[in-house]
């Protein structure tokens, strides 16, 4: 009975199992100043490879300086502060042609408001084109950020001054499998356990 408990204990512990957790990613390279029309990429490496993606996000949190428009040609006289929208898109390279993740978010402005926004958002990332996962099976991506700026409406107002952001951080938030491995500590709790 000893050595089929010990032979029990012995395969549970050294197969690698799969977790389910929340993984958080630094992406350092998407912060910094972006103005309208503006793009940064970010390449990732997980630390373990996900064997199962249930969901992916990105927390942004950063600063915006609003700009000006007005109506075309200043025929109004009445100028107002412009706001930005941010998109994250994260490229599927095994499901052509341009299956992505994708994500949006619009920071609006009062009108007659140039004061500085803080914000911190969580954008959920959705699939486009018949997007999988499949293409993170090698634990690595990049994600890229673009800006636009946010017209009231675009035909009837006349961009100023660029709207600006500095963005302060940015995290991939990832729901998934990842594969664990055993630690050495264990072969040694099952050897005293058969003593």
């Amino acid at each position: 009975m000893k050595n089929l408990l010990f032979f029990v204990l012995l395969f549970c512990f050294s197969i690698s199992a799969y977790c389910g957790e929340i993984t958080e990613i630094e992406l350092t390279d998407l912060t910094g100043t972006y103005v309208w029309r503006d793009s940064q990429i970010s390449n990732f490496q997980f630390d373990h490879i996900p064997q199962h993606i249930y969901g992916m996000k990105i927390l942004l949190v950063g600063v915006l300086s609003p700009g000006t428009q007005n109506c075309e040609g200043g025929q109004v006289g009445l100028d107002g502060s412009l706001g930005m929208v941010f998109h994250a898109i994260l490229p599927d390279t095994t499901t052509p042609p341009n299956g992505r993740w994708v994500a949006a978010y619009q920071i609006e402005t009062e009108y007659f408001d140039w004061g500085d926004i803080d914000f911190e958002v969580t954008l959920t990332l959705v699939p486009q084109n018949g997007a999988t996962w499949d293409f993170l099976a090698d634990g690595s991506g990049n994600l890229t950020i673009e800006t636009r700026e946010l017209f009231r409406n675009e035909y009837l107002y006349l961009k100023l001054d660029e709207p600006s952001c500095n963005m302060i951080s940015a995290t991939l938030i990832v729901d998934a499998d990842i594969k664990v491995g055993t630690e050495q500590s264990s072969w040694g709790l099952i050897k005293s356990l058969m003593r």
